[in-house]
């Protein structure tokens, strides 16, 4: 089956978001025009892959390597402006739980998600032990742990 690879660009050719997919891409990119930043993009370019699995592995290193700005986070989720938003929030905590000796948060979560607990008590836990520095809801917990979990498939590929 395969599976695409694809760049947004803003008129002036900077990268936006680097993605991936098995449906048309087409339908990838209306979806991104309704984000907030999706009036920006201009152009999109792609490339083909015979896996899934290969065009994955494509798109994490094309996002190390090329830094787009909407993709942030582990897995390249999008959520807004690298350096804002999630980002800090995730910048924040891992410093917070690192101090508290809990370890890195990729860790942190992995382990509290392998005890069955919610998103939801998950984002409370956090928001508990980062002493109320971070308060992120159950869906950004779950778009970290999905990311991580997408890391995880890609080396393991």
């Amino acid at each position: 089956m395969t599976a695409w690879l694809y760049r947004l660009h803003d008129a002036d050719g900077h990268l936006l978001y680097i993605g991936c997919s098995r449906v048309d891409v087409e339908k990838r990119t209306l979806a991104h025009r309704r984000k907030p930043w999706g009036h920006r993009i201009a152009t999109v370019s792609t490339e083909s892959y015979p896996t899934h699995a290969a065009a994955l592995k494509a798109e994490q290193k094309a996002i190390a390597s090329e830094e787009p700005a909407y993709n942030i986070g582990p897995g390249g989720y999008v959520s807004g402006p690298r350096g804002t938003t999630e980002s800090l929030h995730w910048q924040t905590a891992d410093q917070a739980l690192q101090r508290r000796n809990y370890g890195d948060l990729a860790t942190w979560l992995t382990d509290q998600r392998a005890t069955g607990l919610s998103y939801s008590i998950i984002a409370f836990n956090l928001h508990t032990v980062t002493d109320r520095k971070v308060q992120v809801t159950p869906q950004t917990i779950r778009n970290w742990v999905k990311g991580l979990e997408r890391l995880a498939e890609i080396e393991n590929a």
